[in-house]
């Protein structure tokens, strides 16, 4: 057999390939990447999470800020007011995220059966309280949900509400501080401090 030719493709030397195509060519390339994709790519890259000299957006964020600017309607933008110091990437998922149907993120306590859809829960257990949490956060704007509570047999003691992002599973023992019975809209002060000291 013989040997392979030694004019195979080298490195290319500084400036790479990446720094040679032109921005704007690169931001609609790494449009296409919803914005998971955008923040590994900024992470990956230097040439894309990096600002280049002289800009405030790197260029994954700015890819972002575009697909904000062009998909998000007026009620969107609403709901959705840019926090101090978030990312471009941070504010185009969370307009992904509000689009998306809204699902139970946490099951805390017991009876639960195995969801089948994220947005069903089946809760098969009489007496005591377990509760199912999704982590959709509002910021601002009008938001509505609609619930169908459906009881095969007793009656049914449901509590709906809003609470700020907190977990009621983190640094929680379901057994010891819950005593098996998950309840937020009636805490107790062993739970206060673990809820109270989240940064969620």
């Amino acid at each position: 057999m013989q040997p392979r030719d030694s004019k195979r493709a080298q490195p290319l030397p500084d400036p790479t390939l990446l720094e040679a195509l032109d921005s704007n060519l690169l931001i609609r390339c790494a449009s296409y990447l919803d914005a998971d994709g955008l923040a590994r790519l900024g992470r990956a890259s230097a040439a894309f999470g990096t600002p280049p000299a002289g800009q405030q957006r790197s260029l994954a964020n700015e890819a972002a800020h575009q697909q904000f600017r062009q998909s998000a309607t007026d009620e969107e933008r609403r709901c959705l007011p840019k926090h101090d110091g978030e990312s471009n990437i941070g504010l185009y998922r969370a307009l992904e995220q509000l689009r998306e149907p809204l699902g139970f993120d946490e099951l805390a306590g017991s009876g639960f059966s195995l969801q089948e859809h994220p947005a069903r829960v089946t809760h098969k257990r009489l007496g005591g309280w377990s509760t199912a949490v999704s982590g959709h956060v509002m910021r601002s704007g009008r938001h509505f949900v609609e619930f169908t509570i459906t009881v095969n047999q007793g009656i049914p003691m449901v509590d709906l509400g809003v609470i700020r992002p907190v977990s009621l599973t983190n640094d929680i023992d379901l057994g010891a501080d819950w005593r098996g019975s998950v309840n937020p809209m009636s805490v107790s002060s062993r739970h206060v401090t673990h809820l109270y000291y989240q940064k969620n």
